[in-house]
């Protein structure tokens, strides 16, 4: 509409172009004959520089007590759960049920 009345539209002016460009891609045969390719090499973070960064200090080593394994299930019959949260009652009503006591 504002064509009419002479005044250009730059909006019109930069879809023509596109559809231009389109068309001469579009037209180009060794452009749709062509393998699409990835180059790799333009992906790849660069490796960091390591030189600047100094070595980590020497560290504890973890206590033996913390450790230490647990009994497991088949030495006590109980599960580290069970073990955990049952009373000594609840935990001798769980052994009689399983026929270790």
């Amino acid at each position: 509409m504002s064509e009419e009345k002479g005044i250009p539209n730059p909006l019109n002016d930069r879809v023509l172009d596109k559809l231009e460009e389109i068309q001469e891609k579009l037209q180009d045969d060794q452009q749709l004959n062509k393998p699409f390719v990835i180059n790799e090499e333009d992906y790849l973070l660069p490796e960091p520089n390591t030189s600047m960064v100094p070595p980590l200090p020497e560290q504890p080593q973890p206590n033996v007590s913390v450790v230490q394994s647990t009994p497991n299930v088949m030495q006590t019959g109980l599960t580290p759960v069970e073990t955990a949260l049952l009373s000594e009652e609840e935990k001798m009503i769980a052994l009689k049920n399983r026929g270790l006591v």
